[in-house]
């Protein structure tokens, strides 16, 4: 059946795409709901803003370091079992967080949802999306990130809007039973690890039998130990860190820091949902962009973005400077990590293309608990958050500025062969 479905013209490679943006709708959706029962957690508990914001940082730093065994599980077993066991674990965290009261608590159960997220995050999509596409390698691999801002749109609104009318105790419950009645059954029957499964080639190709997959002789067959010894994955990475530092001010101290200017909880969340509502524009747009020209200019103009964003954010008195902020902020919102797979599969190949991304991946999530703590403590010890939005807004330009500086890895050496025995 599936066969026949990419003989009349539907390419079950987006089939593949949707329940990708199923689960990065979902999984971006409740780590950066996470803003919203910051402030909550605050109120009811009483704990200081860098010890709670200390929680977010462990949970995001143990994801990342997860990020390149991940990434080898995904190279040897497949995605999809891999991001099974993430969503799995990530329920079952969101269970127990809704019935945890100490704090130590919210570092353990927060970790484990992470930790789970990540099994099921751009770790383990990056590799399955390559596998169905080449030609509109950018552009599938955008789409599929696209989920990741419309979660942020809609789920985190949702879970604001509970918050309000109910608790956050029934906001983790209700985002648990998403997780395990909607999310992990379209994976189990939707995701195919390979167009193979259903008697295609990637893009649609047609199979020929006694003929290699078009592209594959040409495509770069790269190791991890490889990539590591080129200049490209440690720009690369350097960006992925700046992004995920330049995130968590977002994703964890949004809401406090329109609480400190008098904008109103649901304003200062609508403004978060149009950070998510633009990016998929920007995800979208840049992908596609980027494969007609350059992804690695295309991700460059994204870092730009970042930056700029945050300067305006300096500037914030007011509800009206906060949506402009928000707007430029969601044009690179979700568009790094899909412009950034276009860029490690086109020079690295596909061949450890798990273990290099998720290697390269753990330092956005290392970034974003530092940078999530930092804000806190800038926060306790000078009352306001200029100096963070200032050190964002500086790091999203040096990212920029080393993206658009990168270079393509030289063709690796064949390896020497032994000398033949006479």
């Amino acid at each position: 059946m599936l066969t026949e479905v990419g003989r009349r013209g539907l390419f079950y490679g987006w089939v593949v795409i949707g329940a990708v943006f199923m689960v990065t709708f979902f999984s971006a959706g409740t780590r950066y709901s996470f803003a919203a029962f910051y402030d909550t957690l605050l109120g009811e508990f009483g704990w200081s803003r860098s010890a709670l914001a200390g929680a977010a940082s462990l949970n995001l730093v143990l994801a990342g370091l997860s990020r390149p065994m991940l990434g080898a599980f995904v190279d040897r077993w497949g995605s999809k079992p891999v991001m099974l066991l993430g969503l799995g674990a990530a329920a079952v965290a969101l269970v127990l967080l809704s019935f945890s009261s100490h704090l130590w608590q919210f570092y353990l159960l927060l970790s484990l949802m992470s930790v789970g997220y990540g099994a099921a995050s751009s770790s383990t999509t990056v590799p399955l999306v390559s596998r169905w596409f080449v030609r509109r390698r950018a552009t599938a691999q955008s789409v599929a990130s696209a989920g990741f801002p419309l979660g942020e749109l809609l789920v985190v609104p949702i879970v604001t809007a509970v918050l309000i009318f109910a608790d956050w105790r029934t906001a983790y419950r209700l985002l648990a039973g998403f997780v395990a009645l909607v999310v992990i059954p379209l994976v189990v029957v939707l995701v195919r690890e390979d167009p193979a499964e259903v008697g295609l080639h990637a893009d649609g190709e047609p199979v020929t039998p006694g003929a290699p997959a078009p592209g594959l002789a040409s495509e770069p067959a790269v190791t991890l130990a490889q990539a590591v010894r080129t200049p490209l994955f440690w720009q690369l990475g350097f960006g992925f860190f700046a992004c995920g530092f330049t995130m968590a001010f977002a994703s964890t101290h949004f809401m406090a820091f329109a609480d400190d200017l008098a904008i109103e909880k649901m304003t200062a969340s609508l403004a978060m949902g149009l950070v998510g509502g633009v990016s998929i524009l920007g995800t979208i747009g840049l992908g596609y962009l980027g494969d007609r020209f350059s992804a690695k200019a295309m991700l460059s103009l994204a870092y730009l973005f970042r930056g700029l964003a945050y300067f305006v954010l300096w500037q914030t008195h007011g509800a009206d400077v906060l949506f402009v902020g928000a707007l430029v902020l969601g044009l690179s919102w979700g568009a790094t990590v899909p412009l950034t797979a276009a860029c490690v599969t086109t020079a690295y190949g596909r061949k450890a293309l798990g273990s290099i991304f998720g290697t390269m991946f753990a330092v956005m999530p290392v970034g974003s608990g530092l940078g999530a703590f930092l804000a806190g403590v800038v926060f306790d010890v000078t009352g306001h958050y200029s100096p963070a939005l200032l050190l964002d807004g500086a790091l999203g330009l040096a990212a920029a500025a080393i993206v658009f500086l990168a270079r393509s890895p030289e063709p690796l050496p064949e390896p020497a062969r032994p000398a033949t025995v006479r």
